[in-house]
């Protein structure tokens, strides 16, 4: 009777652990037109961003402050501007959303059309664009871009690739013969991490990097390297070294 018992609960939680939920149950999601949780006063890349989207140049409070919209920006800070057909892991049913590369969230509408920011939670670990089929994982990797990475290849070794936006303030002329530079956002290199069972290398440049990273496979990467010219800022080299680390050809 007892052993009935526990089995009962541990199905319980099991199951209210792996609930699913629909698109408008998901909790804490805000609606980034009129509710962001977030500190209007903190510095983010050289900007604060307030809860209209709003970007500042400088304390809201100082002299001569002034606000820019995202609009009055030049570029923007999107993987893909436009919303696209998205399944969310945890969720029963897609919903149309974009990824912020500058503040590092996606952002997704319900069905009252409201812009909305999904919750960094693991009950989301997962997203996926339909008509790219480009995914989309939470990774802690222990520094400062641990967030959202696309997943590049999957198994005992991974390969997972960081795209970064940064915000550039503009600088008016200071005379006539000069020209002004108005605000941008500016998209960064790419940044790959190689998974591994002890953790992950961060944005190998050099083969010692990865030998040094996975010592016990000593051996068989020297070979590799001998054989494969392998340049690591090109995610297709990547891809067949993660790929060769997990016994694929």
């Amino acid at each position: 009777m007892k052993k009935t018992f526990f089995l009962a609960i541990l199905m319980f939680s099991a199951a209210s652990y792996a609930q699913i939920l629909r698109m408008d149950e998901i909790p804490n999601s805000d609606n980034i037109l009129s509710n962001r949780l977030m500190d209007p006063f903190s510095p983010v890349n050289g900007g604060v961003l307030n809860q209209r989207g709003e970007m500042y140049m400088n304390q809201p409070s100082a002299p001569g402050a002034r606000t820019i919209a995202y609009s009055d920006i030049q570029g923007d800070p999107y993987y893909k501007k436009d919303f696209t057909p998205t399944r969310f892991q945890g969720v029963t049913e897609p919903a149309p959303a974009r990824y912020n590369t500058y503040l590092d969230e996606i952002e997704f509408k319900k069905k009252d059309d409201k812009v909305y920011v999904l919750p960094k939670s693991d009950t989301f670990p997962k997203i996926t664009f339909l008509d790219s089929k480009d995914t989309l994982v939470r990774l802690d990797t222990g520094d400062d871009l641990s967030g959202y990475f696309f997943e590049i290849v999957t198994g005992e070794y991974g390969l997972y690739k960081k795209i970064k936006t940064t915000f550039m303030n503009g600088e008016k002329a200071d005379n006539a013969y000069s020209t002004s530079t108005p605000p941008s956002f500016k998209n960064l290199s790419p940044i790959y991490y190689i998974k591994t069972p002890d953790g992950f290398i961060k944005n190998p440049k050099s083969s010692k990097e990865v030998i040094d990273g996975l010592s016990g496979k000593k051996d068989q990467l020297e070979g590799y390297f001998k054989s494969n010219r392998v340049k690591f800022n090109k995610q297709d080299d990547l891809t067949k070294l993660v790929n060769f680390l997990n016994g694929k050809s």
